[in-house]
């Protein structure tokens, strides 16, 4: 009888020990190592960035929402964002484009992210979501695309006179460029701005098709007109430039046959923009 009722007080303390451990645990914050991991479900990215055609990409600012930076989540227990940066930093927005940035963020509070995300899980205002890749159980990438480029093209600056003639009238009347010549007034856009402009906006023969140079036309029977002018380089005096110039017949236009029109239509990955290749299928439906 003796041991039976010794067995029982040993049994009983070994559970008030037990139960001392447990109200230690749950004092003192320690999980039991056999709590259940929580995972970020669902994330929320805002956009307030609005790239200017014609300028560079703008640098990028992160924080939360209402702290008005360019890149914004909100403040929550789950995850942090670290930083954000364009896939290509030094590229001149162009009217229309859509421009891609990598937003790190950082699991916190236990939080560890799922393996994959699809947009239907990742929420992007002022931009689309292209995809998330996890480096770690605590450290995600996510890519998106910002909205179109918005702006207003600049109007043609210069204008060239053209002399007409019909029968034994003659007028006159102002005509735009409508060949390849921007590369001119985009350097002294930077040059203006006190900037030195990019290698790749020099094209030289944009700078020659920018200015009109009034070549006289054919006399007679000639076809053509041959302007010749030769001149000491500005950077080399031991080297000549030469110019040559060539104008053809110019033909009245009202009463002309009829014509087969050939539209050759660039069709490459350039074209894909939304004002591009889509816009002119649009227009021919």
């Amino acid at each position: 009888m003796k041991q039976r009722k010794g067995k029982r007080s040993f049994i009983k303390r070994r559970m008030c020990s037990l139960f001392l451990v447990l109200v230690l645990l749950i004092t003192f914050g320690v999980q039991p190592a056999f709590a259940a991991t929580s995972y970020v479900s669902n994330i929320s990215i805002t956009l307030n960035v609005d790239p200017v055609p014609g300028e560079s990409l703008p640098g990028l600012s992160v924080g939360y929402i209402g702290d008005d930076c360019d890149v914004m989540i909100s403040n929550n227990s789950k995850y942090d964002i670290k930083s954000a940066k364009w896939s290509v930093s030094k590229e001149e927005v162009r009217l229309g484009g859509k421009y891609t940035m990598k937003i790190t963020l950082e699991a916190i509070n236990d939080y560890r992210f799922n393996s994959s995300y699809s947009s239907s899980k990742v929420t992007v205002k002022g931009g689309t979501f292209v995809s998330a890749q996890k480096q770690s159980s605590t450290k995600l990438v996510v890519t998106v695309k910002t909205k179109e480029a918005k702006g207003t093209l600049e109007s043609p600056e210069e204008a060239y006179w053209v002399n007409y003639s019909y029968g034994r009238d003659k007028f006159g009347y102002a005509k735009w460029e409508d060949v390849d010549n921007a590369a001119y007034s985009n350097v002294r856009r930077f040059i203006n701005q006190g900037t030195f402009p990019p290698v790749d906006a020099i094209r030289t023969e944009e700078f020659l098709n920018y200015f009109a140079y009034d070549y006289p036309a054919p006399r007679g029977n000639d076809p053509v007109s041959i302007t010749t002018e030769v001149s000491n380089a500005p950077w080399n005096t031991q080297h000549k430039l030469v110019h040559i110039g060539i104008k053809a017949k110019e033909i009245a236009t009202e009463n002309l046959p009829a014509s087969n029109l050939v539209f050759l239509i660039d069709v490459s990955g350039s074209m894909s923009d939304a004002n591009k290749l889509p816009l002119l299928k649009s227009s021919l439906k």
